[in-house]
């Protein structure tokens, strides 16, 4: 009850006469509710901790210089990418979260050990709180004093990052492919926005419903009955936005979904998005 309780206080208070820098501040408070309630946060922990002990096994294994102290295999350079450096933001954890789900779709999975067990008690509550969020939302949509200029364009894309965040914590609970649907609908109404942040908001909101999202509703976004252009929206984020984060999104939306479709033996005539090999 105490993390509904207080939601509903700072997303009361969210869009009522403060400043940007509060409006903010309960946003991120609440992404980050939510992500400890989830279990993610504990399990992104561990995760660092085995990346930790992995790279300090490899480098403590390496070889060490030889002869005349040229440097041979195993040094910190070799290293994976992942372990070496790591993102946290929301762009980094968008694209690990829907490429970590895209593994499970294909074939030929790895075989994995389990090294911490969470409960996600987040995902009972998801729909209240996303619900209740997009409520608020609505009800402001049409005041320009909020929305209007950069910090419009800042607050559009933490409202956006901050249902994306609640659909990516709400796990396997039932329920979860409706906020999926809904929230990609409202993202992708804000395809054109030219503000960057706001555009990789929208990628980042993109990511994190694709997982969610329903087969048929998938196939009938392919074939452009449930959203048009969805597949050239894509493939000119991939070739043509000048933002680096927006490009790297969009082809890992394009590959994943190609994934899907194919695990899925749709036929041809479903998988639009044949053009997601070629991006990669």
């Amino acid at each position: 009850e105490e993390p509904m309780l207080v939601s509903t206080v700072f997303i009361g208070d969210l869009f009522e006469n403060i400043d940007l820098v509060t409006r903010l501040d309960c946003l991120a408070t609440l992404q980050q509710a939510a992500y400890e309630l989830s279990g993610s946060k504990a399990l992104d922990e561990n995760r660092d901790v085995r990346k930790k002990k992995i790279k300090s096994e490899m480098i403590n294994n390496a070889p060490k210089v030889s002869g005349s102290r040229r440097l041979v295999q195993g040094t910190k350079e070799e290293l994976p990418k992942d372990i070496v450096t790591g993102g946290t933001d929301h762009v980094e954890r968008a694209i690990t979260s829907i490429e970590s789900r895209t593994r499970r779709w294909g074939k030929g999975r790895q075989k994995i050990t389990p090294s911490l067990t969470v409960s996600n008690r987040f995902g009972p509550i998801a729909p209240l709180q996303f619900y209740s969020l997009l409520g608020e939302f609505v009800k402001c949509k049409e005041d320009s004093c909020l929305w209007s200029g950069a910090n419009g364009a800042r607050l559009l894309a933490s409202c956006l990052i901050t249902l994306a965040t609640f659909v990516e914590c709400s796990g396997v609970h039932s329920g979860a492919d409706v906020l999926a649907k809904h929230l990609f609908e409202l993202a992708w109404s804000f395809r054109s926005v030219e503000a960057s942040e706001v555009r990789s908001a929208v990628l980042v909101a993109l990511a994190s419903c694709v997982p969610f999202l329903h087969s048929t509703f998938l196939v009938n976004v392919l074939n452009g009955q449930s959203v048009d252009s969805f597949s050239e929206f894509l493939s000119k984020s991939v070739t043509e936005d000048p933002d680096q984060n927006c490009r790297r999104l969009a082809r890992v939306i394009a590959k994943s979904i190609g994934t899907l479709m194919s695990s899925l033996e749709f036929g041809t005539e479903h998988n639009s998005f044949g053009f997601a090999t070629s991006l990669t």
